[in-house]
């Protein structure tokens, strides 16, 4: 009585969120090892806190090759909670991870999300 119904996979799959996530990588049009590349470039410009800033992320995303990506600006700002202009660079990569995932289901996308994440 009065519990709301549990969350099922369907529903998940067919939230709102995650289709316009979906939108924007089928826009986007990312390659996974772009993701890791952006990664390993924004680790090489963060501090010991593991916080990149604006500058830094620019060079990242020259170095990664994907300084044409209009939403990486958008998403770093919105990102940039403190508004401080940095943020914490293995996050941020570990939440645009979907983007490389286009076409793939929630399973897939939470596995190279989570490889995101622990790659070292």
């Amino acid at each position: 009585m009065g519990n709301q119904p549990s969350t099922t996979t369907s529903d998940i799959e067919n939230h709102p969120v995650k289709l316009a996530m979906m939108a924007v990588a089928r826009n986007c049009e990312l390659e996974r090892v772009q993701i890791l590349a952006l990664k390993d470039a924004m680790a090489a410009f963060s501090d010991e806190g593991g916080m990149i800033n604006r500058k830094g992320f620019d060079l990242a995303l020259d170095l990664a090759g994907l300084s044409s990506v209009e939403i990486f600006d958008l998403l770093f700002t919105m990102w940039d909670n403190a508004g401080d202009e940095r943020v914490p660079f293995k996050e941020f990569c570990t939440g645009i991870a979907p983007l490389a995932c286009a076409y793939d289901e929630l399973p897939t996308i939470l596995w190279f999300s989570f490889r995101v994440y622990d790659d070292k």
